[in-house]
This record gives C-alpha cells, sequence and structure tokens, in this order.
C-alpha cells in the first residue's frame, strides 16, 4: 500500500530531526505502507524529502509547478489502481 506525503519538509512541531523523521518513514515502510513525498516549489527541504522516500520504500518527486501535480499523482496511484486478480477460485484438498 502506498501512502503520500505532501510537506516542505520543514518540520515544526512533534517529531523535528531530519534522522527521526526518516526512521519514522522506515517504520511505517517495515509495516507495508510505501511513503512517497513531493516537494513543490522552491522552498522545501530536499534532502530531508529525498531521505524519507528512501527509507520509506517510496518515490522522491520535485514539483516545479502545480500542472505538473496531476501527472506526478497519476504515476503513484497507478499500481494502486491495478488489477490483480478477478474471479479467483480456491480449491482446498486435505491429504
Amino acid at each position: 500500500m502506498k501512502k503520500t506525503l505532501l510537506t516542505d519538509g520543514m518540520a515544526y512541531a512533534g517529531i523535528t530531526t531530519p534522522l527521526a523523521l526518516a526512521k519514522k518513514a522506515e517504520e511505517i515502510a517495515q509495516s507495508g505502507v510505501q511513503v512517497s513525498t513531493f516537494g513543490l516549489g522552491e522552498d522545501f527541504e530536499e534532502d530531508l524529502l529525498q531521505q524519507m522516500a528512501e527509507a520509506g520504500k517510496g518515490n522522491f518527486y520535485y514539483i516545479e509547478t502545480p500542472d505538473q501535480i496531476p501527472g506526478i499523482f497519476e504515476q503513484e496511484l497507478t499500481g494502486l489502481l491495478s488489477l490483480i486478480a478477478q474471479n479467483l477460485v480456491l480449491t482446498i484438498k486435505p491429504s
């Protein structure tokens, strides 16, 4: 499962240190949830967001202009919308 984090990477409350934030992303990934991060515009903490995405087994995106957002979200959500299986039948034969 993917979880998306949209932030400028400037933490002001709660967990605020880069190491602790990356560790939290790693913990989330270990529970089976990917953490992707997005840097929007010019003023965000790129190194932190890249570290969090890497630790969270997700992706980091730099979004220079708002018109890039739909394509990037489509790319992130494509895996969630893919059909994995349909009309499955499970047969169990005890020995």
